[in-house]
């Protein structure tokens, strides 16, 4: 195998000579020897040795570099150097620095073989590394950073062309120089270049940021501000075989940072002097930041909250939200888009809370995370706000049926449009499919209602449909000779919109004032949009005429306005006279007023402005029938004399140059200049009649000494507000008539001889009380007023308040009660009771009567039945229980009698003691019935638990009687009106309820008894509290002569019970 090519390099004949004779001794091929740099240079170009040796006169540090550094920046050639010493600035004897070795002299052979070994191996490694791949340079050539890579030696091997215009180096000179020579970075601050870079980072093995303050001393001796790294070229093993340089030009960057410096401090200084709140907190929610709009909102000083956390601006139900918002927002690095601008509380230095709108934005600092905050008072605001609320909530109607015309009106549009855009987009990209589509785009394109046109960039128009053309008034065959830019009346608009195009890509309803060829100017909302056709970059416009729009809008603000007067004022003159003005300035004409027709035919104005006193007169005396006023003919209806193309049927006038038209309808004889408009000089005047439901009730006029002062929309206008002030004035009518006969009912309710009050249903106040109701209740009027209800009930007679009902809210439509008077006397009254609306309240119109005497008079009736019926109840138990009794024992002795005759004769006697018994049980019942308590307490309980065996005995249902506690009824006519009502609810429960099972309950806590009758059968009808029966209405009288309170219910489960409250005395008087 033969070995490595070595030439020789050694000034001295004999050196040379000895080392050549023992590298042919180790093998090796020694294909010259030179004795100069330049013959080494020559032999190096003809030869192409693998190896170089130097001899030991090139031993010296500088003539070696100069000499290897040509060599290697040319061949790449490893080097051997021969030396009498270890080399000091490189590594031991036997060791290499980069891709040169050393050996020393005298030549050693397995030292040489050994060095020879490595630094091939070296060598092959470096080359593999070291130069880049054709694809890799190219790459490396390509990008805008520059790049600068060397061998394992700190040699330049590779240089690309943004590195050669920043270091002022070309590749060819630049290759084989050391980098500190090339890449010469100063440290400004320190005023010292950086050296050693290439070795810190192979022996570090990791790369160095190079950042500011560093710049880079070019070859011409320029300095330029760089940025960048030098990182190292790691090979297999984890060794270093070079290092690459990456950076770029950082003047840009640090003119953008002193910038940013100044801006910052511009910010600071704006920040201070804004007149909104503006604050900064760190990421612990502390104020960093506060100027002097801050403390005006929240009232504190600077020193006083700098510091301080941010929730105490905030109120503490609101603090926890605040938080928990303010660190996510700062954990995610950003604030939800959709949360701010947000209007949220305050709170002051002094405690009151504000309203507030509130912009946040998180931003980030030296890896610390900061939030400001803008923050503006909108107190003000928000009150302004509630006060336009009501008059939006009317104006909501008429908005909502415009914007669904106006939808209506442009949906084709629209739809036409976005179909248009989507073959334009569709052109850009499929050129084919362009061709086949063309013919049916261009259909599309003149047929569409909205003008288009196709411009490019500087404004040529290059294609343009015919609705365009008629709206700017120029003929389609010119319109390529145009710029679109001619046609806009103000063209700073152009070059916005412009702006907006190349950053938003398509900007939407952007409104402008456009001009057409004649001059005239019109509004027109534009839709630009940038295309691509081929190479060249074209603008999409489509404008649309929103001139009525615009006018419908205004027209919507005039009516808002109308209805914000009507609720601002009180009368019907302050009314008309605000109208007056605010057409004056709505239209700008110099006279606005309203006339009112009157009942002898004419029609004054009621309210003007700008009119003379002397004009008004002489207007005011004018009669609708028979003046040669052509206003109030238009009014009337009658024909007007002359032409007048913008008159309506209706009566709506608007006229130019008026007093050509007055002088053409003035009678023979008399002069037009006796007229007051054309005394005054009056030449533009628009009407608008006032009808309401057909019947005309005046006239809206406005006149002004210029000529065409009014267009038709002023005109159109008027025909809309004309109906509104109509309305209005109606109001104002019927306002009036409200206002009479309120008067007439409050003097009706004063002066009535019967009771009457009118109670508030949520407290009881008395709110109102007639003469009547004083004399009853013996208390002045005002007296009565400043009373609740519930101070006129009868607290003993009503100790469990279930009469006092409607001084609570819950208001039965008919009820009696116990009234108190002024005397302390008790007196029983009937309430009648009905809610009626009183402004925005509801209260209770109760009608009283006093049923006092009337009360009593039932209770002896009701008394004496029941003693009649007691009486009846002790006769039969008495006379014919006893008489039937004696029968039965007569007949029982006749039926032992018997007992030996025959069969038939005994069973016919055993049938009459049967028949006789049965009798006296059903009479024993019937008297029970009739009187079935005793005046003693146990005689009711029993005559309960008599009435359960009776039902169980007779109807096979179960009856329980439950009794809680001691049961104390003292007055048996109490007793009897109680059962009687126990009784007939167990008898409806029998009869109507289909109960199975009945069940009574009595418990009594002090002088109140509670009895409920439950069963469990269909329940109760839905209009039980109106049924007419008998039995209710019986058990319902028993319970008001009780002064009980009855009550019918069904529960959820199903069933009916049946409730009596009763509050009884301890007395043995009667309740």
């Amino acid at each position: 195998m033969t070995g490595p090519l070595i030439l020789v390099v050694e000034e001295e004949p004999w050196v040379a000579a000895e080392i050549c004779g023992k590298l042919q001794d180790l093998g090796c091929e020694v294909i010259g020897c030179a004795h100069s740099r330049k013959e080494a240079l020559e032999k190096i170009e003809k030869r192409r040795p693998d190896i170089l040796f130097l001899g030991i006169e090139f031993a010296d540090p500088i003539r070696r570099r100069a000499l290897t550094g040509a060599i290697h920046g040319k061949w790449r050639l490893p080097v051997i150097l021969v030396v009498e010493e270890p080399d000091m600035s490189g590594s031991a004897v036997g060791g290499e620095v980069g891709d040169i070795g050393c050996v020393r002299w005298p030549l050693d052979a397995r030292e040489v073989r050994k060095c020879i070994a490595r630094v091939l191996r070296k060598h092959a490694e470096g080359r593999q590394i070291g130069e880049p791949s054709e694809w890799f340079r190219e790459a490396l050539t390509s990008i805008s950073d520059a790049v600068i890579s060397t061998d394992y030696a700190g040699l330049i091997v590779f240089i690309n062309a943004s590195a050669e215009a920043l270091t002022g180096w070309v590749a060819r000179d630049a290759h084989g120089k050391p980098i500190e020579e090339v890449f010469s970075i100063i440290d400004e601050d320190k005023g010292r270049p950086l050296n050693r870079i290439v070795r810190r980072v192979m022996r570090g093995k990791c790369a160095i940021a190079l950042t500011s303050p560093l710049v880079l001393k070019a070859r011409n001796g320029l300095k330029v501000p760089v940025e960048g790294s030098v990182a190292p070229i790691i090979r297999p093993g984890c060794k270093a075989a070079g290092v690459v340089a990456v950076f770029h030009d950082a003047t840009e960057k640090r003119k953008a940072h002193e910038t940013l410096q100044e801006s910052e401090e511009k910010f600071r200084r704006v920040a201070e002097s804004a007149t909104d709140a503006i604050l900064t907190a760190d990421a612990a929610g502390r104020i960093t930041f506060w100027n002097s709009g801050a403390e005006r909102v929240f009232g504190y000083r600077a020193d006083e909250i700098v510091g301080q956390p941010l929730w105490k601006l905030a109120p503490e139900r609101f603090r926890a939200q605040h938080m928990d918002a303010y660190s996510r927002a700062l954990i995610a690095g950003k604030l939800k888009s959709n949360q701010y601008p947000r209007e949220t509380v305050g709170l002051r230095k002094d405690g009151n809370e504000i309203a507030i709108e509130l912009s946040m934005s998180v931003w980030q600092l030296s890896g610390a995370f900061y939030c400001t905050a803008i923050v503006r008072d909108i107190s003000d605001r928000k009150r302004s706000e509630l006060a336009l609320l009501e008059s939006r909530i009317a104006l909501q109607k008429s908005h909502d049926e415009l914007e669904l015309r106006v939808e209506q009106r442009t949906s084709e549009l629209r739809k036409a449009v976005w179909r248009l855009e989507q073959e334009v987009a569709s052109r850009a990209m499929l050129e084919a499919e362009l061709r086949m589509s063309e013919g049916r785009y261009r259909t599309l394109f003149a047929a569409a209602p909205a003008g288009i046109a196709v411009t490019n960039v500087e404004g040529e128009i290059l294609d343009a449909n015919a609705a365009l053309c008629e709206m700017l008034g120029i003929e389609l065959a010119g319109v390529r000779e145009m710029n679109i830019c001619s046609f806009y009346a103000n063209v700073a608009d152009r070059r916005r919109l412009l702006k907006r195009v190349r950053r938003e890509g398509i900007v939407e309803d952007f409104e402008t004032r456009l001009q057409r060829r004649n001059g005239t100017e019109f509004s027109a909302s534009l839709r630009l949009s940038s295309i691509r056709m081929g190479q060249q970059e074209l603008l999409l416009t489509i404008v649309t005429d929103i001139t009525h729009k615009q006018a419908a809008e205004r027209h919507i603000q005039g009516i808002a306005e109308l209805h914000e007067l009507f609720l601002s004022r009180k009368s019907r003159s302050e009314y008309l006279q605000a109208v007056a003005r605010f057409l004056r300035d709505w239209s700008g004409c110099a006279c606005a007023g309203i006339r009112l027709l009157d009942g002898k035919g004419c029609m004054p104005f009621v309210a003007s402005v700008g009119y003379g006193l002397k004009f008004l007169r002489e207007e005011n005396q004018m009669n609708l029938e028979t003046d040669a006023c052509q206003c109030l003919k238009a009014v009337a209806g009658r024909p007007i004399d002359g032409e007048v193309p913008l008159v309506r049927t209706t009566g709506c006038f608007l006229r130019h140059k008026l007093a050509d038209l007055i002088a053409h309808g003035m009678p023979d004889g008399r002069d037009p200049n006796s007229l007051p408009c054309v005394r005054e000089r009056y030449d533009s005047l628009v009407q608008a009649p006032i009808y309401y439901r057909g019947r005309l009730v005046g006239t809206i006029q406005m006149a002004d000494r210029r000529n065409r002062q009014f267009a038709v929309e002023t005109m159109h206008f008027l025909e809309s507000v004309a109906p509104l002030v109509g309305e209005v004035l109606h109001r104002f009518e019927v306002e009036e008539e409200l206002r009479k006969s309120e008067a007439r009912f409050r003097s009706m309710f004063n002066r009535h001889k019967a009771i009457m009050l009118l109670i508030d249903p949520e407290s009881g106040a008395i709110v109102e009380a007639n003469q009547a109701a004083a004399q009853f209740y013996g208390y002045k009027r005002n007296q009565l007023c400043a009373m609740n209800i519930r101070d006129l009930l009868d607290q003993e007679a009503d100790s469990d308040g279930f009469r006092s009902d409607h001084g609570r809210g819950v208001t039965p439509p008919s009820f009696s009660v116990v009234h108190k008077v002024a005397g302390g006397s008790a007196r029983v009254v009937e309430v009648h009771s009905t809610p009626i609306s009183v402004g925005e309240r509801t209260l209770n119109f109760a009608v009283i009567h006093d049923i006092t005497e009337r009360r009593q008079l039932e209770r002896q009736v009701l008394d004496a039945s029941d003693q009649e019926r007691q009486r009846i109840g002790r006769d039969l138990h008495d006379s014919l229980g006893g008489s039937l009794g004696g029968l039965a024992m007569v007949a029982m002795a006749l039926a032992q009698t018997l007992s030996e005759a025959p069969p038939e004769h005994s069973a016919m006697a055993r049938e009459i003691v049967d028949g006789i018994n049965d009798t006296l049980r059903q009479a024993r019942s019937i008297a029970r019935g009739l009187c079935p308590v005793g005046l003693s307490a146990c005689g009711f309980v029993a005559g309960l638990q008599d009435l359960a065996r009776n039902v169980q005995q007779r109807h096979a249902i179960p009856c329980l009687v439950r009794v809680s506690g001691e049961i104390v009824v003292n007055d048996d006519s109490v007793a009897s009106h109680l059962f009687q009502i126990i009784g007939e609810s167990v008898n409806n429960a029998i009869r109507h309820s289909g109960a199975k099972k009945i069940e009574i309950r009595v418990r009594q806590r002090g002088q109140q008894i509670a009895v409920e009758v439950q069963d469990d059968g269909i329940g109760l009808p839905k209009n039980v509290e109106h049924s007419s029966g008998m039995g209710l209405r019986i058990m319902r009288y028993r319970a008001d002569i009780l002064g009980a309170r009855l009550v019918f219910r069904s529960p959820r489960k199903g069933g009916t019970v049946v409730s009596c409250l009763l509050r009884v005395s301890p007395r043995e008087s009667k309740v």
